[in-house]
């Protein structure tokens, strides 16, 4: 699990070195859900293009995975907006 975050976080900061159109927001709870949110901000106008969020404890792994594979659409720039 822990694994799966840090790649999160790398690919996050990433985008936001590699383009100029969005970056992200990460919440955290740490409460018995253990609930992650993951907000997808522009960077023009600070508004929320998407949000998601998984509930650790009880989501499996493969959600992580699901959403690493959707912010790679973000990782290329204008390219892959």
């Amino acid at each position: 699990m822990e694994e799966k975050l840090i790649e999160l976080f790398k690919l996050a900061n990433d985008i936001n070195e590699n383009q100029d159109k969005v970056y992200f927001k990460f919440e955290y709870t740490a409460d018995n859900t253990k609930k992650l949110e993951i907000h997808i901000i522009s960077k023009e106008n600070y508004s929320f293009i998407e949000t998601d969020s998984i509930m650790l404890k009880y989501e499996p792994i493969e959600k992580i995975d699901t959403i690493i594979k959707y912010m790679f659409k973000y990782a290329g720039g204008v390219a892959n907006e």
